[in-house]
């Protein structure tokens, strides 16, 4: 199933996977990534908060 959310200040869709995987899309910035996670620990909400505020700005600042 895929999400509509705003990461970063962009538009974006999410997939969201066993054990905190996440394939995020960010069309505006031409991105896609993909995060995996290690099965045995909880959801990981800091995918969203480092690709939101380190890669995001990064690329739109190029």
């Amino acid at each position: 199933m895929w999400w509509i959310t705003s990461i970063g200040g962009y538009e974006g869709f999410y997939a969201r996977g066993y054990g905190g995987q996440y394939l995020m899309v960010i069309p505006r910035a031409d991105l896609v990534v993909l995060c995996t996670s290690d099965w045995k620990q909880p959801e990981y909400p800091e995918h969203f908060a480092l690709v939101g505020r380190f890669i995001v700005p990064a690329i739109i600042s190029n």
